[in-house]
């Protein structure tokens, strides 16, 4: 077992369909880096968003010093290493209000997470935090632990998460890309791949 692990939860053919649009580079980073991966694809057991932090918590207990959460709709370039960036609990991108978002948050689509008891606290917190009914659920439940204790997060550079179709939040030298919230993502991720193999 290596120290790092990068997990990734697909429930459903169009989840399953990202992980191997984004395989090939998934792997490599692994391989290039001794990252373990897991990919869980089990049944959500209350719901589906709900899945991440339970997820992360259960990778945690696997004694890993860091884990690396990617949405299914995340392409690591595999260009760096991620687990030297994060010096708090959770390292996030913040993405502020916009035209496309209406309030300022960290992003849970990417997330790093250091193992530490701090952090075993605070996922057992996140877990039992009220989303509020928010659409946001899980992340926006975990933006609430932040507002409130601000010094669980590192917050880093948009290339860490860069949102290929909101300006604001994307990077010219990306080091994970991703298509949050956008329609038709699985042919707009297929198409990139297809532009970076052509450069």
């Amino acid at each position: 077992m290596n120290n790092v692990c990068i997990i990734q939860y697909a429930w459903g053919e169009e989840f399953l369909h990202q992980v191997q649009i984004t395989s090939n580079y998934t792997f490599l980073g692994c391989k290039n880096f001794s990252y373990d991966y897991r990919l869980y694809t089990n049944k959500p057991r209350t719901n589906v968003m709900w899945e991440k932090p339970k997820l992360i918590l259960e990778t945690l207990n696997h004694n890993y010093e860091t884990v690396i959460w990617l949405d299914t709709d995340c392409l690591w370039l595999s260009n760096e290493p991620l687990d030297n960036v994060n010096t708090s609990c959770f390292g996030m991108t913040y993405h502020h209000a916009c035209s496309h978002q209406s309030i300022d948050h960290y992003n849970a689509g990417m997330i790093i997470i250091n193992n530490s008891k701090e952090t075993i606290y605070l996922m057992n917190e996140w877990l039992n935090e009220s989303d509020d009914n928010h659409q946001w659920q899980e992340q926006y439940a975990l933006n609430k632990i932040i507002k409130r204790k601000p010094h669980i997060v590192c917050c880093l550079e948009n290339k860490y998460n860069s949102v290929c179709h909101i300006p604001e939040y994307s990077s010219n030298n990306p080091i994970i890309v991703s298509w949050h919230g956008t329609n038709n993502r699985n042919n707009k991720m297929i198409e990139y791949i297809k532009r970076l193999n052509n450069d």
